[in-house]
This record gives structure tokens, sequence and C-alpha cells, in this order.
């Protein structure tokens, strides 16, 4: 796999450490035949040329996979190796290997052919793997009958025979002699198996990094040749340049990988010119994208009598924003798939998230949530020194996701477009239950599932990693430290929140401006799904543009009742989706608790408690229920906001200014807007800086140094605004510190 490419240049770039990128494949003569053993090669990238066949070659094989044990398994062959030879190097691989397969299944003639037919296509960037190790053993499920000694004796005859360099590696797969056992757990976790169990994958402990003199000292049956097998992998690391091009800014220095909304191909374009043509010269003479966008908020302005400057004003200020963020595709390419989900009759959400913010949103149809109605902010979606994309969620029927989906790669095209990889890793929950199961606690499987759950359930939500379960997890914490159980903590640094799986990201979209497999390494899933092999943040980190295209089944639900009441010949709503937000008959039924099954009103037992509690009159009330029952809010919180409520006292501040942060929430931060209009009226923050109060508190404490500067900063400009320090250092205790619970 590539995917650890970029966060190996960084620190390749840090330590000075020379990176040199490849791959191992599996390789096929016969890649209709899925039952063919595979074997397995080595590609490497000397230059750019060498990156981006190898980043082909990788897609080809995933264009090619076949399924092996639950899993998917790309495959290469001839062709692919011909196909994308240039700027690369091939090693023969390990004991499974493309030749030493054939060497330790006696087909030595064979082995030969194919090490003349690698040299014609690779000439001297060909070596053949010789290992230091000295494995020997019989096929079994996993491998072949491999006996390295007798391989390395045949690959040295071939090298020889036909002139191609042969080169000393070593097949490491762990770091250290001691990595060896916590790898073997790795292992056991992967096949189901437990630690015993000989019905599964294992390795010796040779497996590690190893230095030069241990490797000559593996050869010096070879004399003299000892040194040159060695100074060959020198040799072919020296012909590998630094690769700074696997960042894709290294040929695309913008660092933006957003393609450019077609505009020209919108059925209104013709009325766009008109328009264009009537506008200033500053207007008119902007880049299509940027004037479509303005055409289209000013065909859809509307604002309620009496307020268009005030929502002018802020239109303007937003797309000032969006043109020097060069942002204006981005915005026009999300509204253009919602339109068109909206107007194939596909259920979508009415906006979520931070883009309800932006009023340039709401004219574009994105969502429909009049920002200045609802206070909602700008800044929170984007502002000036911010970098990167704002992610705009869209919700969509379960039904109607594949549909948008298809839209979007139909629109943009096959080589342009791919899904999100998540990874899998091992965090406390997971890691409890197969340590369990891995070393059979309890003496026999159910006892071990058992045991492993009672550990699992014994970890708080809001623990994030192994080590700190090991801390704050009593009955994790408890079993950790006995002598019976002690494998818990013994594995904790090695393998604890390790990657263990990819999968896919619930919604997130791909749309490159160049074709994908030139700039970032793809795969596919069991059902064929393309994506990059990258999760969200290294896809955003490397300038690809994301849109998140969420599958929500309730929305599915609402169609398919109004569906059936249409059958009924009952009435409906005016239109599918314009319900009354002040309908009365429908805040009695949230506020009964009869709302099991409801969207965010209905999903737990305390959140129908809340409703029944709080009884909800307006959308605000509603909001308050479903920001109080997010994962984490402690209980003081709920119980804080239900007292205010039903008491309907006037709610008594710490000081004048909060008053507009936290009057409407009841004294409660219970959303990001509270902590950026504290900011902005407490420390006199404009709302750009603001954003960094709002960043404090999702950290919650992760970087100390940072907090304490912010903290600083808070201070001083709360002082500079008029406030004095007790009451500024009181705030930031009583109010800001505990803005994180919410």
């Amino acid at each position: 796999s590539l995917l650890a490419g970029i966060d190996c240049l960084k620190i390749s770039k840090e330590t000075g450490v020379k990176l040199i990128i490849g791959e191992e494949f599996y390789f096929t003569d016969d890649l209709s035949n899925p039952s063919n053993r595979l074997r397995h090669v080595i590609i490497i990238a000397k230059n750019h040329t060498g990156y981006k066949n190898l980043l082909a070659l990788s897609k080809y094989g995933y264009d090619n996979f076949t399924v092996l044990f639950k899993k998917v398994i790309p495959r290469i062959d001839w062709k692919g190796l011909k196909k994308y030879s240039e700027g690369v190097i091939c090693l023969t691989a390990c004991g499974g290997g493309i030749l030493s397969q054939l060497i330790n299944t006696r087909r030595i003639d064979e082995a030969k052919e194919q090490a003349k037919i690698l040299k014609d296509i690779f000439g001297d960037n060909l070596g053949l793997e010789v290992q230091s190790h000295s494995m020997r053993r019989v096929a079994n499920l996993y491998k072949d009958y491999e006996d390295q000694k007798f391989t390395n004796h045949q690959l040295i005859k071939i090298g020889k025979e036909l002139d191609i360099k042969v080169v000393a590696t070593v097949d490491s797969h762990y770091l250290m002699p001691e990595d060896h056992e916590a790898h073997d757990v790795l292992l056991a976790i992967a096949s189901g198996q437990p630690i015993r169990s000989g019905n599964r994958l294992k390795y010796t402990n040779e497996f590690y990094i190893k230095s030069r003199d241990e490797v000559k000292a593996a050869f010096s049956l070879y004399g003299e040749k000892a040194d040159e097998f060695c100074d060959n992998s020198l040799y072919f690391g020296g012909l590998c340049e630094n690769p700074d091009w696997i960042d894709p800014k290294y040929s695309n220095p913008s660092g933006k990988e957003l393609p450019n909304f077609s505009v020209y191909k919108q059925s209104d374009y013709k009325e766009f010119l008109e328009w264009k043509g009537n506008q200033s010269q500053e207007i008119s003479s902007k880049p299509e994208d940027v004037a479509y966008l303005r055409y289209i908020c000013e065909r859809n302005f509307h604002c309620p009598i009496g307020k268009e400057e005030e929502y002018r004003k802020r239109l303007e200020k937003e797309i000032e924003i969006i043109e020097m963020k060069d942002l204006s595709s981005y915005m026009l390419i999300v509204a253009d798939y919602i339109n068109w989900a909206k107007n194939s009759n596909i259920p979508i959400g009415f906006g979520r998230g931070s883009a309800p913010g932006s009023i340039l949103a709401y004219y574009l149809n994105i969502h429909a949530a009049d920002p200045i109605k609802y206070d909602l902010i700008f800044e929170r979606f984007y502002y000036k020194i911010k970098t990167g994309l704002s992610d705009i969620d869209s919700d969509v029927s379960q039904e109607g996701k594949p549909l948008v989906e298809k839209y979007i790669i139909e629109k943009y095209g096959e080589e342009y477009c791919a899904q999100v990889t998540n990874y899998s890793t091992l965090k406390p929950k997971p890691y409890a239950r197969a340590i369990s199961r891995t070393f059979v606690f309890g003496g026999d499987p159910k006892a071990a599932v058992a045991i492993g759950n009672a550990f699992s359930e014994s970890i708080p939500k809001d623990v994030k990693s192994v080590k700190e379960a090991l801390e704050k997890a009593p009955l994790f914490s408890e079993y950790a430290n006995s002598p019976k159980y002690h494998q818990l903590k013994k594995y904790a640094d090695q393998i604890g929140d390790k990657i263990i799986s990819l999968g896919l990201h619930a919604g997130a979209v791909i749309i490159g401006k160049r074709p994908l497999v030139e700039i970032v390494p793809l795969r596919r899933t069991k059902d064929g799904i393309l994506a990059v092999e990258y999760e969200k943040e290294r896809a955003e980190a490397n300038g690809l543009a994301k849109m998140d295209i969420l599958g929500v089944s309730t929305l599915d639900v609402v169609d398919n009742t109004l569906k059936l009441i249409k059958q009924q010949n009952k009435p409906l709503p005016k239109t599918p989706w314009d319900f009354d937000e002040n309908d009365e008959k429908a805040y009695d039924l949230i506020s009964s608790g009869n709302t099991y099954g409801v969207f965010q009103m209905g999903t737990s037992t305390s959140t129908i408690e809340l409703c029944k509690k709080v009884k909800p009159r307006n959308i605000e009330d509603l909001a308050a229920i479903n920001a109080l029952t997010r994962p984490g809010v402690p209980k003081e919180a709920r119980e804080e906001f239900i007292k205010a409520k039903q008491d309907g006292r006037e709610i008594k501040l710490m000081h004048p200014s909060l008053e507009r942060a936290l009057k409407p929430t009841l004294g409660c931060a219970l959303f990001d807007e509270c902590s950026m209009t504290l900011a902005e009226d407490v420390a006199g923050w404009d709302l750009n800086e603001a954003d960094r109060l709002r960043k404090f508190i999702k950290e919650k404490g992760k970087n100390p140094t940072k907090d304490k500067k912010l903290k600083d900063d808070f201070i001083k400009s709360t002082i500079k605004n008029g406030i004095e320090k007790e009451t500024a250092n009181k705030i930031w205790n009583d109010v800001i510190d505990n803005f994180g619970k919410y």
C-alpha cells in the first residue's frame, strides 16, 4: 500500500533519512484464472514518471482484484509490468516472490525464463532479491513450501548466467527482534485465531531490520560476493531521487485540486451571458465561475421587507471572501448536485453543520436556513485566514445517495472521482475484546468473549486511546494490572490504536481537477468502489476537494410516508417537504415524548425524556435538545438547561458582555456560535479571530502550550476591551473552560 507515502515524506524531510517509495504487488501469469497461485514482486519509483507509473500500476492491480479470505487482493500481470515499466526499479521479492516461488516448487527452468522476460522489460533496473533469513517450512494454507537458502543459491546462479544484479535485502515485518512477539499478536488478531493456534500465518524472530554486518554474515558462504550483494542494495537506492513528487503540490503549487465548474454547460448559460454583459467592468471581467455565482445569488435574492440593505451587505461580504479564496467553483459544484437531486425528487435535508451560516449558500439552495433570521455566523463556515475547504454536509435519502454519486461521476468523469477511505484502528474497546480473545482469557473462547466485553463496556465513551483507557477505565486498568491478564498492558504501546483495516467514509466523495490516479494512491473495495487510500484529513491536506453526501434513512421514511398518504388520497403539504415550522400539534407531539423513531428526537430514552422536560415550542428549542443529547455532554449540563427552561426565570450572567452569547441559550454554551459571539463581545475579537476560541473548545486540552497562549491572549484582549482582570479570569475559568462539556 502507498497510503503512508505522504506521511513518510514528511518524516524524511524532518530526519534527513532518504525515502524510497515502492509497493509489493501480487503477480499472476493469468488474470483470467482467479485460482492461479499469486506471487510477489516489488516495484520502486526512481523519479516522478516512475511514481506516476507506480500509482497507475497500483490502480491496475485493484482493477483486476480478487477476494481471498474475505480480503481484496489486487493483482497485476505481464501486461501491467510492461505498460508501467518506465522510471521504476523491479525487485523479485521474498520467498513467495515472482521467481522464488517457482524455485521453491522446483520449476527452476521456468524461473530462469521469467527472469529473462523481466530483464527484457526492466533492463538494468532489475534486481534479484536474496534474503538474509534461513526460513524453511512446508506448504500450508497460507504459504508455499519455502527454503530461503536454496532459493538464494538458485537466484545467485541465475544472476550470474543472465548478468542480472543480485541484491541483498531484508524481509522486515517489524523493526527490532523484540517486536516479533507483538507482531505475532497482530497476526493472531487479524486471523481471528488464538495466539497458540497452528492454523494461521506466523513468522520467526528473524524478520526485523538488520545491519549490513548481519546481512553480510548471512552470505559469508559466498565470500567477497556478500559485499557486492549489499552494495547492490545501495546501488538501486542511489538510482532513486528524493521523492518530493509524492506531494501533489510538486506538480500543482497552488495546492488546490478543485475542478472549475463548467458554467457553459448550464441550461441558463445564455441568460447568464446576457446578465453578465449588463454588469460593471469589474464584474463582467471576472472568470465565468466567479461571475456565475454572483448571477445565481442575484437571481435568487430575497429578504424580509425593510431588510434589503442588511441582507445585501452580508451577501457581499461573503462573496468577497469566497472569491478571495477562489472557492466559487466549490460552492457551485455543491449547489449543482444538491439542486439536481431536488429536481430529481430525491429527498434532501434542509442543511446542517456550519454551511447554514452562509447566506450565499442559502441563495444557492444548498440549505434552507436563513442565517440572519437565526443568528448564524458565516465565520463558523469560512473566514479570511482559513485555508482549505469547509465541509458542506448534505443529507440525502439512502435510496437517493447512489444516484447522486452516479450523477457526480457522470458529470466530472470516472478518472476524476473517488470515495474516501476510513482507517479502522485498534481503539480501546476493540483492543480489549481482541486481546481477550487472542489470549483466551477465562480458559475458553466463550469466557474470553464475555471477559473482553466486560473490559470494553467499562471504558467511558470519551476515552479515545488505549493508554488513556489504562489510566481512566476502572475495570480495564484493574485487569491490566493483574498478572493473570498482563497482556492487556503489555501490548498497549505497540499495537494499541494502530490501523488494522480500511473502510469507506460514510459520505465523502472526491472530485479532482486532474485524473486522481496521477497524484494519489487509489484502491477498490470488495464491491468494486474506487477510493483514494487517504482518509479525509490526508485527502484534504493534499488539496483534494471532498464533498460530503450522507445517506440518512429518516429521509426515506418521510418520503415513503408521504407516498402512503398520497395512496390513501389524503391531503399532503403544499410541496412534499414544505412543513410549517410553527405547527403547534407537532410541538405537542414532541413534548409528549411520543417521538420513538423520530430523527434526533427519539433515538434514546434520555432524548425522549429531554423532549418531555424541555417541552419545545420552536426551532430553537429543538436545536437545544439536539445539542444536549450529543455524546459526551454531561448530565449536569442537561439538568442546568432544563431547570432554567422550566423555571422561566431571568438568566443572571456574570457580566453584561455575555448576554448576546449566552442569554438565548439560558446561560448554557450549547453551540459553536456561543463561543464565537462571546469572543467577539468579551474580548473584542473579530469573528475571524474568534474561531480560535471555537477550535480551543473542540480540541479539549490536547495542546496545553497552545491553550495557555490562547488564554493569555484572551485575558489581555478582554482587559483591553474594558473588563476588569478579575472578571476576565473568572469568565475564562467558569465559562469558557466549561464550554468543552457542551
